[in-house]
């Protein structure tokens, strides 16, 4: 006969587990994606149980309360470890810098359901900088949980590069009445001016040699990723740009005084644009020196722009942006101009 065991004996008591510590993770914006424990290589590595308070969560509470944060990064460092918890459902300790590099990967993969993209980049180094910083900590002030930082070969991300505003008509006006009063440069910046107006790259005035100019238009060298494309582009290493009838005047006029001040002789290989200072008088003018040039001018502009508000009896109130725009000019913000000289 076999033995049928007592239920009230065999079976043991159950006993209720407080779940009131655990706080649930906010939803986030790429929380649809596939988290990192979905595979199935990673998911042997999932030992937490899901009927237990995540106690990776009660080590972040912890970080945040610990660590002097300003409220608005405090909420932002809040929002990138749920993020990242909800990625990945590995143990802390298990936590290495491959799986953190994938994390990485996957946010700047991953699109976002509300704008469709990937994060940008500047969100991105946000959640970098909150790992960092959350697991440098957990080394510190617990180590049998953080043995090795995982997040020190994580490298940010190259900021993306902001446009430049475009300069508005006041500015521009300002800009071209300051040229005439810039001494012994005047000829030059004024070229320089229409040159980067047309659209060439610092890089192209650089390179220009007399050479490059025909009397009617500069020719170029290809660009590089042109050259890889175009089958022809060995039979046709240069591309021309027709000047405008003013950049045109202005290149001539600066050559002309060139002729007439300079102890030089302009040969084809001759640069097109040149230094004027005193210790590199005659030399190709360097892409800094372009930089400074512009830069110069635009502060010179910025002063005269004053001077024209300070003396006006009906001040715009735009006339502050436009004298920041002089003061902090950039060879780009002209590059992009598009206008017709």
């Amino acid at each position: 006969m076999k033995y049928f065991p007592d239920p009230k004996v065999a079976v043991p008591p159950v006993e209720l587990i407080d779940l009131s510590a655990s706080k649930p993770l906010e939803p986030l914006e790429l929380s649809k994606a596939t988290p990192e424990s979905a595979t199935s290589e990673q998911s042997a590595t999932r030992d937490l149980d899901a009927n237990q308070p995540d106690q990776r969560w009660l080590m972040a509470e912890e970080f945040l309360q610990a660590t002097p944060l300003e409220s608005n990064s405090r909420r932002l460092y809040k929002r990138e470890l749920q993020r990242f918890f909800q990625w990945s459902d590995r143990p802390l300790a298990a936590m290495t810098p491959a799986l953190l590099a994938a994390y990485c990967t996957w946010l700047e993969t991953t699109p976002a359901p509300r704008t469709g993209k990937p994060l940008a980049r500047n969100s991105i180094n946000v959640a970098i900088t909150a790992l960092k910083r959350f697991f440098a900590w957990l080394g510190t002030t617990h180590p049998r949980h953080c043995a090795t930082n995982p997040t020190t070969e994580i490298k940010w991300l190259k900021a993306e590069a902001t446009p430049p505003s475009p300069l508005s008509t006041a500015a521009l006006a300002c800009l071209w009445g300051t040229l005439p009063s810039l001494g012994i440069t005047q000829y030059r910046d004024t070229l320089l001016v229409h040159l980067l107006c047309q659209g060439l790259r610092v890089s192209e005035i650089v390179a220009l040699n007399l050479a490059n100019w025909d009397g009617a238009q500069l020719w170029l060298p290809a660009p590089k990723n042109q050259l890889a494309k175009n089958q022809l582009a060995k039979n046709q290493p240069l591309r021309s740009m027709v000047l405008h009838q003013a950049s045109r005047v202005a290149l001539e006029h600066y050559l002309d005084w060139r002729r007439q001040h300079l102890p030089e002789s302009l040969q084809p290989d001759s640069p097109l644009v040149i230094s004027l200072h005193v210790a590199h008088s005659g030399k190709r003018l360097s892409y800094i020196g372009i930089y400074q040039a512009i830069e110069r001018l635009g502060q010179l502009a910025s002063q005269r722009y004053r001077t024209t508000v300070a003396s006006s009896a009906h001040p715009s109130p735009n006339d502050e942006q436009t004298q920041q725009q002089l003061a902090t000019l950039h060879p780009d913000q002209l590059r992009h101009m598009h206008r017709t000289l």
